[in-house]
């Protein structure tokens, strides 16, 4: 396994997570390639998480006025269950970290929620639907809480 993070300027990584995220979020959970792609990457903290130079899980933390949000996690399926999402949550917390942010939102697919509970994240709020998947809010508190 081997972990690189980067700012979305870097292209040719940017790259390799764009792969992973076409994979599992376009052909996988049928969301729209515009939509997949929304101009935050550039600005955005990522992490591409590579098998045999393969890469095989992702994420990004993007910052939204001063707010923090987790997003674009995914695996794909043959690697899932193998730690490589928790991987990807670790390496975007240690990020957090080293710019010194106290708190990391996100929106968990419904069928994700009890692995971001596993990593010490809390639900709040209602359901709601984002590219025809249910989701529901979640946070972590970084000082002093939680597995990280």
């Amino acid at each position: 396994m081997e972990v690189k993070r980067f700012k979305g300027e870097e292209k040719n990584l940017l790259e390799d997570a764009y792969k992973v995220r076409y994979a599992v979020f376009v052909e996988e959970q049928n969301v729209p390639v515009e939509h997949e792609r929304d101009g935050l990457d550039e600005k955005s903290y990522h992490v591409v998480i590579y098998e045999n130079n393969l890469p095989v899980a992702t994420g990004r933390v993007v910052d939204l006025s001063g707010r923090y949000k987790i997003g674009r996690v995914c695996v794909l399926k043959e690697y899932r269950r193998c730690g490589y999402g928790e991987k990807v949550i670790e390496e975007l917390i240690h990020i957090l970290r080293e710019i010194n942010i106290g708190e990391v939102l996100l929106h968990a697919q419904i069928k994700s929620i009890s692995f971001y509970e596993r990593l010490g994240f809390k639900a709040y709020g209602n359901l709601f639907e984002e590219e025809g998947i249910e989701h529901i809010a979640m946070s972590l508190i970084l000082r002093g809480a939680g597995r990280f």
